[in-house]
């Protein structure tokens, strides 16, 4: 996993950019989209108080609770249905 930090999963973007702390080390944070249509879904997820010597190992954990809320949480998208005129 790469900077910018962003990966898709089941229609999902996950925003994994991790924050850098001042007292050094990474805190994981992460923000799931979801865009279908005209509308857009996001939510702010708590990614847990852990704190990362690496920048990455902060984004590849936040990409991991990303991915459980999904699994837990995702509903399949909602079909609108077209009638045939007449």
């Amino acid at each position: 996993m790469q900077a910018p930090f962003i990966d898709e999963y089941k229609g999902y973007q996950l925003h994994c950019a991790p924050d850098a702390l001042v007292g050094g080390g990474f805190a994981a944070r992460l923000q799931i989209g979801r865009a279908y249509g005209a509308h857009r879904d996001d939510y702010t997820v708590d990614a847990g108080a852990g704190v990362f010597e690496v920048q990455v190992d902060a984004a590849k954990h936040a990409r991991q609770v990303g991915r459980q809320w999904v699994d837990e949480r995702a509903q399949p998208p909602r079909v609108m249905a077209t009638w045939p005129a007449g």
